[in-house]
């Protein structure tokens, strides 16, 4: 599993599970040669460093971090110092991934300022950046202030820092500020090959090699064996729907998607009137299909290797998608 077409490799990806049952995946995935783990933060569940830390613990060569963890709901001293923290656990095996949080849960469980969430995530990154690079940060910016010595010893190896990004704006960000960009489940083959440009043409504008800059696409997937769907397809619909009615991010996917215009215009449609009305419209094979990766291993397989073709490094997985492609 370590490649599982040509040079795409694969990472496992949890949600809203327990600490324990995360343990349990990652041994599963580090048993099948998978070398990374996304953990994902939702507002109502459990803290994604946390169970980052819980994990690590308890593995010996998977790495592990939070991806996507909210950026905006803690400060980047904190955010950069738990990513160190983690490190300390499991030496070069810890990662970070971040992300924006939903408006909903910074404005209204918060009572934080969401707005203008792109613009303050570049200096949060920037901040945490120096930070895990061993820098002195002494930052003043329009929405951070940040004042703090070295907290990673130059003994101490990389922590690789990732961005959950969509659009072009953030896109550009993870192209110049880190290591790695993580595209939303429902990126198309063309979505990537856009996507995987704008980070390229962003590290160039920077003086970096774009080569250093790792193209992760979180895919929703599921995998026929003996007859039953792994993950079941009515969730992997369920989930589509969601990432598709998300402001913003599900607007970019479409827009640059590359499916066919009548397409578009019927999951445009179904967007206006809610998750239900995109979930009818999923109900479609056809069209939940060319959003997805679905079928038997070896089309599996074939589907993601088009992923790399068009600028994929790395494909995140669900544990029963996974398990299913190993052959549990």
């Amino acid at each position: 599993m370590r490649a599982v077409c040509g040079l795409l490799r694969c990472a496992v990806g949890v949600r809203g599970t327990s600490p324990s049952r995360a343990v349990e995946i990652a041994c599963a995935a580090e048993a099948d040669g998978v070398e990374r783990m996304f953990i994902s933060e939702s507002p109502r569940g459990p803290d994604a460093f946390s169970m980052t830390a819980h994990v690590l613990g308890r593995t010996r060569a998977i790495s592990v971090g939070p991806g996507l963890v909210g950026a905006l709901d803690r400060h980047p001293v904190v955010l950069a110092r738990q990513a160190v923290t983690c490190s300390r656990i499991a030496p070069g095996r810890a990662l970070v991934g971040v992300g924006r949080t939903s408006r909903d849960y910074i404005e209204d469980a918060l009572g934080m300022t969401y707005a203008p969430a792109t613009d303050r995530l570049r200096e949060i990154l920037t901040v945490v950046g120096q930070l895990l690079s061993g820098a002195t940060v002494s930052f003043h910016g329009q929405y951070v202030t940040a004042e703090s010595g070295p907290i990673l010893s130059p003994d101490e190896p990389k922590i690789p820092l990732f961005l959950g990004a969509s659009g072009e704006r953030t896109l550009a960000i993870a192209g110049r500020l880190t290591d790695g960009v993580v595209l939303n489940g429902g990126a198309t083959p063309t979505y990537v090959a856009w996507a995987a440009s704008q980070v390229a043409a962003a590290a160039r504008a920077a003086g970096r090699d774009p080569q250093e800059v790792e193209v992760t696409a979180w895919c929703l997937a599921s995998v026929r064996r003996d007859g039953e769907w792994n993950p079941p397809l009515d969730g992997v619909r369920r989930q589509l729907a969601e990432i598709l009615h998300a402001p913003g991010s599900g607007a970019a996917l479409l827009r640059r998607s590359g499916l066919e215009p009548e397409i578009q215009g019927k999951l445009r449609r179904a967007r206006q009137l809610g998750i239900g009305a995109l979930e009818k419209a999923l109900g479609d094979r056809g069209i939940l299909s060319l959003l997805t990766v679905l079928g038997d291993p070896d089309e599996c397989l074939r589907q993601l290797g088009q992923l790399h073709k068009h600028g994929a490094t790395w494909v995140v997985l669900q544990p029963t998608a996974l398990g299913a492609l190993a052959g549990r």
